[in-house]
């Protein structure tokens, strides 16, 4: 899997996460993927809770996230792919600095 990145619709107030597609190849174990499965921490690379595709699916390659979003604090995320062989690996996290307000 892709490391996840930051979205152009990242402000202030929300952060928009963008991974790449996987296709059908020997990467996929030639299966179709059914569902992208992002996590996000909220500072200390640790601690990971789910942002959607665990339940139900979820086969978007983008989502953004405006509630708990704190301006000028930093936010892990990774994510990981799902397909008829089962789960993937996550992918590497990646650190998104929500943006901050200007003075």
């Amino acid at each position: 899997m892709s490391v996840p990145t930051r979205g152009t619709s990242t402000s202030s107030s929300q952060i928009e996460v963008t991974w790449t597609a996987l296709t059908t190849s020997a990467e996929t174990g030639g299966a179709s993927i059914t569902s992208y499965h992002l996590q996000w921490d909220a500072g200390t690379n640790t601690n990971w809770y789910d942002v959607v595709g665990l339940t139900p699916s979820y086969t978007s390659t983008s989502v953004i996230l405006s509630s708990s979003v704190v301006a000028g604090n930093t936010y892990y995320f990774r994510v990981r792919a799902q397909n008829a062989q089962g789960w993937g690996s996550y992918s590497d996290s990646a650190s998104i600095k929500a943006q901050q307000k200007p003075d």
